[in-house]
């Protein structure tokens, strides 16, 4: 019987990929902090406030919220980082900002006044081209703070104020619907290689059900979206049945890509579809001399997954994880067969089949 450290070292190298030391007891690492150049707040904050959180600064008039403010932003951006401004009384001077020292090109000012989105998106004709202009240059500097959260180091970033900050924004500024698909795949993409919490996993869902849902409008791609929805949901371990999630049709992300949906329907179609990695795992715990073609309706396509072992030697090799390197032969698999491993699970390179089980 396998000794208790040899169950976890084979446990964590199982998860290493999805949960590094997964039981290893982690310390939790004090966020990076930017000074806001106040001695005496920064004495009181052990140093300033946090990089990459949302910091909320509150208080009664005149008590020197906007003045703070600038002078922490101030901060940030000339240490050459970048940062945002949720200006919810939108009171925000840029003319006071940069006097107040601000880079105001690395700074997102978010304005959330009904009356300021009003003038944004209801355009006099004459003022039209100007406020188009505005809203892209926006959009452009939110596309490199994005990319800033996106790529920073594993465990900066929150992955739930990544989620809200972006949805804001397609709230506010409305971008079309390929620009909201793009930002909703990064943070799918992102959602995929991070460690989630309980929050962010549902907002991971909500972003793959979304996604999913501008495929499942065209009837003939509601097949291929319930079994992309299932898989990425899988992948950051959501479920995949019971009561169908609440979607706000009115959140910056559902309203713009997909409304309308019956996100009854395709949940109901994530229920009985069944991705091929699912296949892959199902064969791998079926005994030999019980696998059947019939049973497998993407397996069973490939014949030489059935047949008896040519000299002791199996036809194909089963990966644990993703690589674009393959174990028989060592050699990296060309791109269009390592895009087609990844995604659809299955790809024949030479003369044997890879397989990947890794959602």
């Amino acid at each position: 019987m396998p000794s208790s450290a040899a169950i976890r070292l084979q446990i964590e190298t199982t998860l290493a990929n999805r949960v590094p030391a997964a039981l290893t007891l982690k310390i939790k690492q004090a966020p990076e902090l930017f000074a806001t150049r106040i001695v005496e707040v920064d004495a009181v904050l052990d140093g300033g406030i946090p990089r990459g959180c949302i910091t909320e600064v509150a208080g009664a008039a005149s008590t020197g919220k906007t003045s703070f403010g600038l002078s922490a932003i101030a901060a940030i951006t000339q240490s050459g980082a970048a940062c945002a401004w949720v200006d919810v009384s939108d009171t925000l001077s840029p003319e006071s900002a940069a006097a107040a020292g601000v880079e105001l090109k690395r700074l997102l000012w978010l304005r959330t006044s009904s009356e300021r989105k009003q003038k944004l998106t209801e355009y006099p004709s004459d003022d039209e081209g100007e406020h188009q202009e505005q809203i892209q240059k926006a959009l452009a500097s939110f596309d490199k703070l994005l990319s800033l959260m996106l790529d920073s180091p594993r465990g900066k970033a929150d992955p739930s104020m990544v989620y809200q900050l972006t949805e804001y924004v397609c709230d506010r500024l409305e971008p079309d619907n390929q620009i909201v698909s793009e930002y909703l795949s990064r943070l799918i993409a992102f959602f995929m290689q991070t460690t989630l919490y309980s929050s962010a996993r549902q907002q991971a869902a909500d972003a793959i059900l979304i996604w999913a849902a501008q495929l499942s409008a065209s009837p003939s791609d509601s097949d291929y979206a319930a079994k992309y929805a299932r898989r990425r949901l899988l992948a950051v371990e959501a479920r995949t049945s019971g009561t169908e999630p609440a979607i706000d049709p009115l959140s910056g992300f559902s309203r713009i890509l997909a409304p309308g949906c019956d996100f009854g329907k395709l949940w109901s179609d994530i229920g009985s579809v069944v991705t091929i990695q699912e296949e892959i795992r199902q064969y791998q715990r079926t005994p030999m001399a019980e696998r059947n073609r019939s049973s497998f309706s993407y397996l069973g396509q490939y014949s030489e997954l059935f047949e008896p072992l040519s000299n002791g030697r199996s036809h194909y090799r089963i990966l644990a994880q993703y690589s674009d390197v393959c174990p028989i032969c060592s050699l990296s698999l060309p791109t269009a067969d390592a895009m087609k491993l990844r995604e659809h699970g299955i790809v024949r390179h030479l003369s044997h089949l890879l397989l990947c089980e890794e959602y």
